[in-house]
């Protein structure tokens, strides 16, 4: 499963950074975690995307919703806008 979410109108990009650094560390201690990164656009620097990648749908939900977890990554998902987010690996090279 990615987890894929555009953050748009960052404006202190080393307070967002370091929120999206501390909730991919949170996220890592999750069984079934793959990898995570956080990106910044070129074309516009207040545009950032967080990207997580879990074995399957239910190691990435189940991820996601843990208490302690669940706390450390709210006020991230709380940046990521109303639009579809995860989804479901149906090939890779």
């Amino acid at each position: 499963m990615l987890l894929v979410a555009r953050v748009p109108g960052v404006s202190d990009p080393v307070e967002f950074q370091a929120e999206a650094e501390g909730a991919l560390a949170a996220l890592a201690t999750r069984p079934g975690w793959v990898s995570g990164r956080v990106g910044r656009a070129l074309d516009d620097p207040s545009t950032w995307v967080v990207v997580c990648e879990w074995t399957d749908v239910g190691s990435g939900r189940r991820g996601l919703t843990t208490g302690a977890v669940r706390t450390q990554i709210m006020p991230l998902m709380a940046r990521f806008p109303a639009e579809p987010g995860t989804f479901e690996i149906v090939s890779s090279a």
